[in-house]
């Protein structure tokens, strides 16, 4: 008999780097920073240089567009 691990896991977040969002958006990186510094964009801040921002987060403000 084994004892395999839990199969749940903790629900995943998909994320874009500001690149990605960058072309899809067609804006430049200087732009998003600029929305982040305002407090437009949230983002999830990863290292003191590294940001992802959420899916969700995108979704919902090109809805309000």
């Amino acid at each position: 008999m084994t004892l395999d691990a839990p199969t749940t896991t903790a629900p995943t977040r998909e994320t874009l780097t500001l690149e990605q969002l960058a072309a899809r958006w067609q804006v430049s990186r200087r732009d998003l920073a600029r929305r982040i510094k305002d407090g437009r964009l949230p983002v999830v801040r990863l290292g003191p240089r590294t940001v992802r921002v959420l899916v969700a987060d995108v979704k919902r403000l090109e809805g309000a567009r």
